[in-house]
C-alpha cells in the first residue's frame, strides 16, 4: 500500500498490534512512514510518550544540517 496510497502512523500502530516482532515491525514501518510523511502528521500525545522527544529532535535537526553542510563541501570539490 506504501507507493500508491498515503500512509499514516495508525499503519504502525496497527502493525504492532498483529503480533510476533512488533519491535522490528514497528521500527521498519515508522522509518518508512516517516520518511514519507515526516514529523508533522504524528499526534503531539505520540510525541509526549517519547523519553526526551525535544533532545531527539534536536539531534535529528543537527544531523540533517551535518549532512547539508557535507554535501555542501562535496559539490564545491567537483
Amino acid at each position: 500500500c506504501l507507493p500508491t496510497c498515503e500512509p499514516d502512523f495508525h499503519t504502525l500502530i496497527r502493525a504492532t498490534e498483529i503480533g510476533g516482532d512488533t519491535d522490528s515491525n514497528a521500527a521498519m514501518i515508522g522509518a518508512i512512514v516517516g520518511g514519507r510523511t515526516g514529523v508533522k502528521r504524528l499526534e503531539q500525545e505520540h510525541i509526549n510518550q517519547v523519553y526526551q522527544s525535544d533532545y531527539i529532535r534536536k539531534i535529528g535537526e543537527e544531523f540533517g544540517l551535518a549532512i547539508i553542510h557535507h554535501l555542501d563541501q562535496s559539490n564545491k570539490k567537483n
